[in-house]
This record gives C-alpha cells, sequence and structure tokens, in this order.
C-alpha cells in the first residue's frame, strides 16, 4: 500500500568533496529524480572518508527515512571504505550495491545515474509532491509577515522564499493539491493589496 509521504536522505562520501577539490553533481539530480517518483529528499549529509564518521552518519538516518543513499567510496582504492563500513553496521556485506534500505551509489556523475536507474525498480513513492511559484517584484522582507501567517494557516503546504534581483519567488510544495491552490490562491489576494498601495 501506497504511504502519503515517502522520505529519503544522501550521505555524500568523499575528502575530495569537502576539499573543493570536486563538485558534488549528484545531489540534484538524485532529488529531481525522487520527487519525480513521489519521494521526498530531507535530508543530506557530506562525510569524509573515515570510518566512523561513515557509521555515524549512515546510523543516524537508517531509521529516520524511508530510504538511505550513498554516493562514493566504492571503488577500489584504498581510500573506497563506504562499503566495509557499512557492512560492520549489519554484520554482513550489502549485495549488489544494497543492504536493507540502504543503496550505495557511485560518486562519479555518470555512473552514480545509471547506478540509480538500475535501482528504481526497488524503489516505491508515495504522493507525488507539487510545486506551484509566483513570481512577484517586492523584497522578501515587505511579503514576510503575510507569507509566515499564510504558512501557519496551511501547515500541509511547505512555504518558501528565494530572493533574486528585482524581486522575490514565492514557491508552494504539498501532496495535498487542494491545500496547495488554496495556499497560492490566498497567496495571490494578499499581493493584490500590495499592488493597491
Amino acid at each position: 500500500m501506497k504511504k502519503d509521504q515517502v522520505t529519503a536522505a544522501l550521505i555524500i562520501i568523499g575528502d575530495e568533496i569537502l576539499s573543493g577539490r570536486t563538485k558534488d553533481e549528484n545531489l540534484n539530480f538524485l532529488a529531481c529524480s525522487l520527487a519525480e517518483m513521489g519521494i521526498n529528499l530531507r535530508e543530506v549529509r557530506v562525510v569524509p572518508d573515515i570510518e566512523q564518521e561513515i557509521i555515524d552518519s549512515v546510523n543516524a538516518v537508517r531509521k529516520k527515512f524511508d530510504y538511505i543513499f550513498t554516493s562514493g567510496g566504492i571503488g577500489p582504492t584504498h581510500d573506497d571504505i563506504t562499503a566495509p563500513s557499512i557492512a560492520k553496521i549489519f554484520g554482513r556485506e550489502p549485495q549488489e550495491f544494497k543492504i536493507e534500505n540502504i543503496f550505495l551509489l557511485a560518486g562519479i556523475p555518470k555512473i552514480f545515474r545509471s547506478m540509480f536507474e538500475a535501482i528504481k525498480k526497488d524503489l516505491v513513492g508515495g504522493k507525488k509532491i507539487e510545486s506551484r511559484e509566483i513570481k512577484i517584484d517586492l523584497s522578501e522582507s515587505v511579503i514576510a509577515q503575510d507569507f509566515s501567517d499564510l504558512q501557519k494557516k496551511y501547515p500541509s503546504v511547505a512555504m518558501g522564499s528565494y530572493p533574486f534581483e528585482g524581486g522575490t519567488s514565492l514557491v508552494f510544495r504539498s501532496i495535498d493539491c487542494e491545500e496547495l491552490e488554496l495556499a497560492k490562491s490566498a497567496m495571490e489576494t494578499i499581493l493584490k493589496k500590495w499592488k493597491k498601495d
């Protein structure tokens, strides 16, 4: 039976990410791919190639979310310690890069994507998260109180404001389409008063 909300976390593993030598490209791909399946990426951690750090991070999230994805540290070199570290948690080796609700993926973007495509069949999403956006030519500070009040009125709708040069983008996200439309419509009504002023 499909759950309303299915959640996930990503643990990015690698000294090269933390040092800035390598730019992570997997986070955005994973977040977008999961959202299309009705899986909400709720947390991301970046940890070094240190066994205890990997173990602690996996233990911190594995019971909190439906799916855990790791990125990096599964190659053949001495610093690729993701699989052995996770094996220590469960007392057994991952099979086909998976153990329980944890999926071990490569750090190299092209391989990460192909591995993700291969495991998609094992993932069950919930209700798809829909989003709506309103772009306004007002600064965040002008509408902050109204936006905050609206969030309290519609708690099932996640609301965020994102400034850009010349205005603000207001984003509404929810699995409840009716509430989503009501919240967006209420914000549009609020904005009319600013146009009159």
